[in-house]
C-alpha cells in the first residue's frame, strides 16, 4: 500500500431527513447518529424506555445503547450511499489507534479482516434475533411459516440477485458466509435435540422395578 495513496470507494453515511409537521415521532440515538425506531409511538423522551426496540433492562436492541441517549427529534437518519476519497494514511491511522503504534500493511489488513468478521458475526446475531420475532408475528396472524433461518438468508440472496443494487455482489458473498454459519448452527441444534430425545427414550424403555408381594410367613412375623 503506497504512502498517502488516495482511494475512492462507496460507503453508507447517515443523512438527516426533516419530518416536522408529519405528526410522526422518532427514536434517534445520539451516540450512533442512527434512527433506531420510526415511526415510534413514544413522543416524550422520558418514555423512551417504553419504545418497542428497548429490551427489559432498557437497552436498545438496534444499537445496544441505553434508552436515555435516545430522543424524539424533528428529523430521522437515513443511511445514504456516497462516494468518498480517503488516503491510505488516513485509513492506517483509523486502525492503528495510538499514534506511537506503527502498523505494517499486513497488520493493517489483518485488523480490517478482523473487523469485517466482527460485523458479519453481528449481522448473523441480528438475523437470528429477527427470526423468532417473525415466527411470533406469524403465530399472531394465525399463519404458520415453515421457513428457517437459512431459508430467510436464501430469500435475501435471491432479492439481491434480482434487484442488482450497488454493491450487491459483495453482499451476496457475505450472505453465503452467513448461510454456512446458519447451517452449522442449525445442525448443532438438531444434534442436541436428537441427543435429548435418545436420552428420554432410553429412560422410558428401562424396566420398572416390580414390588415383591410379601409372603404369608413375613406377614405372620410382622403380626
Amino acid at each position: 500500500m503506497d504512502a498517502n495513496q488516495a482511494f475512492e470507494f462507496e460507503t453508507l453515511v447517515p443523512k438527516s431527513t426533516d419530518i416536522s409537521g408529519t405528526g410522526q415521532f422518532t427514536t434517534n440515538c445520539q451516540n450512533c447518529r442512527t434512527t433506531c425506531h420510526f415511526p415510534c409511538r413514544q413522543a416524550h423522551d422520558n418514555d423512551k424506555h417504553r419504545c418497542s426496540v428497548m429490551d427489559r433492562i432498557g437497552s436498545c436492541m438496534i444499537c445496544k445503547c441505553p434508552w436515555n441517549v435516545h430522543f424524539n427529534q424533528k428529523y430521522r437518519y437515513e443511511m445514504v450511499k456516497e462516494k468518498v476519497q480517503r488516503s491510505s494514511d488516513a485509513i492506517r491511522q483509523q486502525y492503528q489507534g495510538a499514534v506511537s503504534e506503527a502498523l505494517t500493511n499486513e497488520q493493517l489488513l489483518a485488523r480490517i479482516e478482523k473487523e469485517i468478521k466482527k460485523h458479519e458475526s453481528q449481522l448473523m446475531e441480528l438475523i437470528q434475533a429477527t427470526y423468532p420475532c417473525i415466527q411470533r408475528l406469524d403465530e399472531i396472524a394465525l399463519r404458520p411459516h415453515p421457513f428457517s433461518t437459512p431459508d430467510y438468508i436464501d430469500l435475501m440472496i435471491a432479492a439481491e440477485k434480482q434487484e442488482h443494487r450497488s454493491g450487491y455482489q459483495q453482499r451476496i458473498v457475505t450472505l453465503h458466509k452467513l448461510r454456512e454459519m446458519a447451517d452449522f448452527t442449525a445442525k448443532l441444534i438438531r444434534d442436541q435435540q436428537k441427543t435429548v430425545i435418545r436420552r428420554m427414550s432410553s429412560l422410558s424403555l428401562k424396566p420398572k422395578q416390580q414390588l415383591k408381594r410379601p409372603s404369608a410367613k413375613t406377614v405372620a412375623d410382622l403380626n
